[in-house]
């Protein structure tokens, strides 16, 4: 019944048309006759509902809008009785009487008040249905382009941290250059290609957590950081995000271990079984970097991404002391 479906409009004629001359014409059994009846007096109802539905797009207060329906309704009603009165009546119902004004006349404005009730009540059904799509439609596209701007947010701080990795070695001519350079062209293949798509393996983000590691161990010496990292994982098909476990690595280094004057310590713990995942990172901290640690864009960006993706399935938690940091992915599909 929307502004521009001819086919809907034309049906819904046909129908109103057919309908109410089967029930008319129990008055008499004469269905043909009713046929033409009702034929005739159709453009009174159509004319009425578009009046109306004009009225309903075009004036914004709803008292002006009430007020013009009344009139509107009214007035056709009052022509349609003309109508009947010195035309339709005396030639097809000559045995009937009819009287000009009265208590009778209330029904013809009724029939037009039927009409345009009906009309405007289906015409406003799939208007709201329509806005709802919409509003649908909208959140979606909303959700996609800022997950998108959160990935992109996420994609560049991390080459920042790694590029600037790799400069730091290459001033020194290290011989771990190379290897670094290596480690960085399959993390980019995978931030080009693999986070792209909606879902991967819990398989392929650990091993991708696992090339980051062995490039950021390459900064330090030996007896200045000690990682752990401790796998329970039951199905390593699971499907999660892309690049969501990758960000708390990249923090527990860049707030953890980089900042730390003293020997870093990092513990990574992966645990999925059935539908659930828990991921958690702890790394040793002073006070004032376990502060810092909360305005990065990194873990805000994550939890955004977190709440996007999962809603209520996927929670982030946050523990911190004067010495460490502790940050913790759970997930329940």
């Amino acid at each position: 019944m929307m502004k521009g479906n001819k086919w809907a409009h034309i049906i819904f004629w046909l129908s109103y048309w057919l309908i109410f001359s089967f029930i008319n014409s129990r008055y008499d059994g004469d269905f043909q006759k009713f046929l033409l009846v009702e034929a005739m007096t159709l453009p009174f109802k159509a004319g009425a509902v578009y009046l109306s539905l004009f009225v309903m797009q075009q004036t914004k207060r709803p008292g002006l809008v009430l007020l013009f329906l009344f009139l509107i309704i009214a007035g056709s009603g009052l022509v349609y009785r003309l109508f009947k009165y010195y035309w339709l009546v005396p030639k097809y119902f000559p045995e009937s009487t009819i009287d000009l004004w009265g208590f009778r006349a209330l029904y013809d404005i009724l029939d037009i008040l039927m009409a345009v009730g009906v009309f405007i009540s289906i015409w406003m059904y799939q208007l709201n249905q329509k806005q709802l799509r919409e509003t649908e439609s909208l959140k979606s596209e909303k959700l996609i382009a800022e997950l998108t701007a959160l990935k992109n947010q996420i994609h560049p701080h991390f080459l920042f941290n790694t590029i600037n990795n790799i400069y730091g070695l290459a001033r020194q001519s290290s011989a771990n250059t190379a290897p670094a350079m290596l480690k960085l062209s399959q993390l980019l293949r995978f931030v080009l290609y693999e986070s792209q798509k909606p879902t991967i393996t819990l398989e392929t983000e650990l091993n991708i957590i696992d090339d980051y590691i062995e490039l950021e161990k390459l900064r330090f010496d030996e007896d200045r950081l000690t990682l752990q990292m401790h796998k329970a994982v039951e199905n390593p098909s699971f499907g999660i995000a892309p690049l969501l476990l990758f960000p708390l690595v990249e923090n527990a280094f860049k707030h953890g271990a980089s900042e730390s004057i003293f020997d870093g310590k990092i513990e990574i713990h992966v645990f999925q079984s059935g539908n659930r995942l828990d991921f958690k990172v702890k790394n040793s901290s002073s006070e004032n970097i376990v502060r810092d640690t909360q305005k990065g864009i990194g873990l805000s960006n994550l939890k955004r991404q977190l709440e996007l993706i999962y809603g209520e399935k996927a929670d982030l938690l946050i523990e911190r002391s004067d010495t460490y940091f502790c940050a913790t992915i759970k997930l329940t599909l």
